[in-house]
């Protein structure tokens, strides 16, 4: 994660596809893209993803890992309630 830091840090562009990943590697992550079925469910900044789910009645549990919570959204389908204009900003 320090390289692709590094990386980006120079004016690159870094694409990275992770599957539930460890709280510390989703923490590092700046902006997040989360697809469900090649649709897009929520795009912004990773900080701001507990708080945004949370602003529209899902929050996250805390000492929860937010990327294993959005997938457990992902899989009982409750994300569907979320409206899209707001997640996509």
């Amino acid at each position: 994660m320090t390289l692709l830091n590094s990386v980006a840090q120079a004016g690159n562009v870094v694409i990275f596809t992770i599957h539930q990943p460890a709280y510390s590697v989703f923490a590092a992550f700046t902006k997040v893209l989360l697809l469900n079925g090649g649709k897009l469910m929520y795009y912004g900044l990773t900080c701001d993803a507990p708080d945004d789910f949370a602003s529209l009645g899902y929050p996250v549990p805390k000492n929860t890992n937010p990327a294993d919570w959005i997938l457990v959204r992902r899989k009982d389908g409750s994300y569907r309630m979320i409206p899209y204009f707001f997640l996509i900003h």
